[in-house]
């Protein structure tokens, strides 16, 4: 009696096994090794499961959150190279995210998000959210909101948005 229970679990246990194929939407072994939500935290009504840029002035600068990166490019700097720092999930609440990673030297980087209205630079728009970025010594502060289009790095290793129109007066 015990033989016949112990074959009936063992065949209910194999039929338990997953696809042996990889998912048909992953084209490379990066992509395959970081897990998107489908939704993410939601805040000041941004969805950080969506691209996220933020920008400030003084020095310029750009920061693009997107599922799996996060760039960083210093326009002040004589390169318009976004540099990279390693993706890591937020740590969020109702009202804020923070993203705690490194660049790729090893300094440390701490990325907040705040919901709370942010004027623009020029001071025409309100945005929903405020950020800063402390890295090592330096603190940068500036806006954020939900990036329209598909962000994408082009041919210059700039990072760059569709419908770039719709976003003219944030990136000023």
């Amino acid at each position: 009696m015990r033989s016949a229970i112990v074959a009936v679990l063992l065949v209910a246990l194999s039929a338990c096994g997953g696809s042996e194929e990889p998912a048909a939407n992953l084209t490379n072994e990066t992509a395959q090794n970081v897990v998107v939500p489908e939704t993410g935290p939601v805040i000041g009504g941004v969805d950080l499961s969506r691209p996220v840029r933020g920008y400030g002035t003084e020095p310029y600068w750009v920061l693009d959150l997107t599922p799996g990166t996060i760039y960083f490019t210093d326009r002040s700097a004589l390169s318009d190279e976004p540099e990279q720092f390693y993706f890591v999930a937020p740590d969020a609440t109702a009202t804020t995210a923070v993203y705690r990673t490194q660049d790729t030297d090893g300094t440390a980087v701490v990325i907040t998000l705040t919901a709370a209205q942010c004027r623009t630079a020029g001071g025409r728009d309100m945005v929903p959210l405020a950020v800063e970025i402390r890295r090592g010594d330096e603190v940068l502060r500036g806006c954020a909101d939900q990036a329209p289009g598909e962000l994408e790095l082009d041919i210059g290793g700039n990072v760059t948005v569709e419908n770039a129109s719709d976003i003219a007066d944030i990136t000023q």
